[in-house]
Formats: structure tokens, sequence, C-alpha cells
């Protein structure tokens, strides 16, 4: 605030307030300095970065309810902070964003077009498969979801989430034997 008050149009201040009142848990007011700070830079990858990220847990927050305009809004800044060529480090974490965003959407191509681009990321790897299960089940593409979700269970073993998944899966594939076994995993690990 100090900083804006001595010059009210330094951009980079903006996304500054703007990750503290995220962090203060204001995403309104988050959003409204990320929003300024676009304004005055429009170059500025940060702030697209960073007003795309609020806008989507705007959306998350809302559960999706009415949040169409949000996360079209959502797409269109971290797309735009991508096209800017923001640091190497931030890229996984926009893939995943709009990999998650354009899976609600039900844009599915988009979708797997951004979680491959996780899959070999050391930190992003198991969960990038997980989406690809559902992405690939969303798309009717069930041995592709059973894969993606055996390569996400290699990372997390526990998950009786991606078993129930891979389970349904298996049930739309017609083998039965399958789905009851993966089922029993999944009830073994969480009744």
């Amino acid at each position: 605030e100090a900083a804006l008050q001595v010059e009210p149009n330094d951009s980079l201040a903006h996304v500054g307030l703007g990750n503290l009142h995220k962090e203060r848990g204001l995403l309104g007011r988050a959003i409204d300095a990320f929003a300024r700070a676009t304004e005055l830079d429009p170059d500025l990858w940060q702030a697209h970065y960073n007003l795309g990220g609020a806008l989507y847990a705007e959306a998350r927050d809302r559960d999706y309810r009415s949040s169409d305009d949000l996360v079209q809004r959502a797409v269109y800044h971290l797309v735009t902070a991508l096209r800017l060529q923001p640091f190497e480090s931030f890229l996984s974490n926009i893939y995943k964003d709009l990999g998650e965003l354009f899976l609600h959407a039900r844009e599915y191509t988009y979708a797997r077009r951004f979680f491959n681009r996780l899959i070999d990321d050391p930190d992003c790897g198991g969960i990038a498969n997980y989406y690809l299960g559902l992405t690939h089940y969303s798309m009717g593409r069930y041995t592709g979801a059973i894969h993606h979700y055996q390569e996400f269970l290699k990372s997390e073993p526990d998950s009786a989430l991606a078993y129930s998944k891979m389970a349904l899966a298996y049930l739309e594939l017609g083998q039965w034997d399958e789905a009851r076994n993966t089922c029993d995993k999944a009830l073994a690990l969480d009744p």
C-alpha cells in the first residue's frame, strides 16, 4: 500500500497486494488488485497468472455454480500468461490449472493436451495421470482411463478414489471380474 501511494500505477505492487489479499482469504479484493495490474501492464505475465488463478479459485469456491464467466476469464488470463512466456518454474502450475479448467468445461481435447504436458513433471506427473484418467473416461476412452489410473496408482497406491474410478471404466468395458476386483481394492482401502 505504501508503494502504491508513491506510485499508484506500479503493476507489480498491485500483484503483490493481490497476493497479500489472497493469502488473507480476501479473494474478491485479490481479483480486483490482479485485474488492475493487468490493466496497467497488459504484458505482465505475473498479473495474468495470478488473476487466472484467483478467478479459478473463486469458481471452485462456488462449486462452479453460475461460474461459466469466471472459468472463461480464468482460461483467458492463464493462456495469456503462457503467451507472455512466464518463468519455467510456473509452467506446471499453469498447465495443471488449464487442464482442470478445460476438464470442468468439458473441453476434453484441450484438457488432455495440458495434462499430457505434465506427465514427465516430477511434481505433477502423478496427478496428471489421475486427471488424464478422468479425461479419457469422460471421452469414452475407457482403456486409456484405466491405463492412466494405473499410472497414478504407482505414485498414490492407497487412493481408493482412483481404484473406484478405474472400476467404473472396467464396468463400461463389460469386464465384470476386473470391475469387482478393483472395487474390492477400493473398499479395502476405504470401507
